[in-house]
């Protein structure tokens, strides 16, 4: 399986750089949102992480992901979401339906020691 991305456990770069797009595949503006979160769901475990974003350039639709030690420390393959508010406060989850066949999964290697 091929994922969006890929991080060493306990690596803190590169950045997730994660590009919005509309139903007809072009950068989504994100001018509206006033807020963006991100979602990890650890596929095997269960467990649930939300590391910072931010959204890193509003017209080519880009939100950037940084990590801390805590997000990269447990190994595995992770769905990942995003949750926007809008103006007026109304809220997207992107993908749309993160389990769905759009989702966004990314693995976090093991250490080689």
């Amino acid at each position: 399986m091929k994922y969006a991305f890929t991080i060493t456990q306990g690596d803190l770069d590169p950045d997730l750089v994660l590009t919005v797009v509309n139903k007809a595949g072009q950068a989504q503006s994100l001018a509206a949102a006033v807020s963006v979160t991100a979602y990890m769901l650890h596929l095997s475990s269960g467990l649930k992480l939300s590391p910072p974003a931010a959204i890193s350039d509003v017209d080519g639709g880009e939100v950037t992901v940084s990590w801390a030690p805590s997000f990269t420390a447990t190994p595995g393959v992770y769905r990942v979401w995003l949750r926007f508010v809008f103006t007026g406060g109304k809220p997207r989850t992107v993908p749309y339906c993160p389990d769905g066949e759009d989702q966004i999964l990314i693995e976090i290697c093991p250490m080689a020691y």
